[in-house]
């Protein structure tokens, strides 16, 4: 141990020194590991345990959502797509009873005009028949007036 001593230019007390200053800055690292840097890796460990944890649970909250938007989205085209085929159908109906009501006014319209035609045509008859009437007394009446004869009803 001498010869290495000598061979660094050190004496016996340089030797007991580094020894002492070892142990003391041996010590020292573990006191400073047990009251620094040991809570400090354990915060460090902390906090990325809890960062990675919220990115996971932000992660998973994003895709609940999206699920949730893509229900959603579905939900609202069905309930469209419901909303038009009921739309469709009272449309169809709709138009089913307007035709039927319109087939039925002109058929009511039809008799109403077969009906006003029939009333017409035996005015008409009467009228004729009444002036057929009237010409046939005033054609004697003027046949009797020209001929100087009396009167012929």
């Amino acid at each position: 141990m001498e010869e290495i001593l000598k061979a660094f230019d050190l004496n016996t007390t340089d030797a007991t020194m580094i020894l002492v200053w070892m142990v003391f800055f041996f010590g020292i690292w573990k006191l400073l590991a047990k009251t620094l840097i040991g809570p400090f890796v354990k915060l460090v460990e902390a906090r990325e345990a809890a960062t990675s944890g919220a990115l996971e649970r932000a992660a998973k909250i994003s895709s609940d959502a999206e699920k949730f938007e893509e229900n959603y989205r579905n939900r609202i085209a069905t309930a469209k797509a419901k909303i038009s085929q009921e739309n469709m159908t009272l449309l169809i109906q709709a138009r089913k009873e307007g035709a039927e009501q319109l087939e039925k006014a002109e058929k009511e319209i039809q008799q109403q005009t077969q009906a006003r035609r029939r009333e017409l045509g035996e005015k008409m008859l009467r009228i004729k028949q009444e002036i057929n009437t009237e010409v046939d007394v005033i054609a004697r009446q003027l046949v009797s007036k020209v001929s100087g004869s009396p009167n012929l009803n």
